[in-house]
């Protein structure tokens, strides 16, 4: 005599919980229809003794898989994170950034440190010339056009093309310090910037604490709003421009 499997549980009903089963998943072998959180609670089929007892589909997935939300946030990160961490290093790398933001001073970006190299070297004979002066006469010139034609051949301009440029240079004896040599940046604002000289020791601290930004450049000072050095106490002599 052949046994075939009976289907437990009234049609459009959950063999298991018995509740009406609106979306429901027959069994392979016996038909036998179940919710299928139900199946999958149950772990088989629920007619006894169904050829089918192990084959209990997987339920339908909703949503996005594990490996799938994973590779987003993997996405997202590199997305978001690769350029932040390119910003990061830039501004850290940055001298002139990193100073305005630590100071709070945006003018700090107008430091070009390539240009101040640039306007120190040709600066260079102007400053052997003034010591070779020194040494002679026992004093610094009264004004740069004293050191030509004796000492140079001409005065050099603090930039490439002086001849095209506003730029020139100042200059003052000081009888405390030697002497100051300074030119005014590229910048000019509200208040310009001084890239300046003088032999004796420079008080960064002081000047800092003021509230100016000062950057050392081969021996020289580049100081954010420099105008102000030359007012109020221990104020410089404000050199001519020559």
């Amino acid at each position: 005599m052949e046994v075939r499997a009976r289907a437990v549980g009234e049609p459009g009903r959950c063999a298991v919980c018995h509740d009406l089963a609106a979306v429901a998943v027959p069994c392979p072998a016996c038909r036998t229809v179940a919710h299928p959180d139900c199946r999958s609670d149950l772990g088989r089929c629920p007619t006894l003794g169904c050829a089918g007892a192990r084959e209990v589909p997987s339920p339908p997935r909703v949503g996005p898989s594990r490996r799938g939300v994973v590779a987003l946030v993997v996405a997202a990160a590199v997305l978001v994170g690769v350029p932040l961490a390119a910003l990061v290093l830039a501004l850290a790398s940055s001298e002139r950034w990193w100073t305005a933001l630590s100071t709070g001073r945006l003018q700090a970006l107008d430091f070009d440190r390539a240009w101040c190299e640039e306007v120190v070297a040709r600066a260079r004979p102007i400053q052997a010339a003034l010591e070779t002066y020194r040494r002679e006469r026992g004093v610094y010139p009264r004004s740069l056009h004293d050191l030509v034609p004796d000492l140079l051949s001409a005065l050099p301009p603090p930039e490439r093309w002086g001849a095209r440029s506003e730029a020139r240079w100042s200059y003052v004896r000081d009888p405390w310090r030697g002497y100051a040599l300074m030119t005014t940046t590229k910048h000019w604002v509200s208040s310009y910037d001084a890239l300046l000289f003088w032999p004796a020791p420079y008080p960064d601290a002081r000047w800092r604490d003021r509230g100016f930004v000062v950057f050392e450049v081969d021996g020289w000072r580049y100081v954010v709003g420099g105008s102000g050095l030359f007012k109020g106490p221990d104020r410089l002599p404000f050199p001519e421009r020559q």
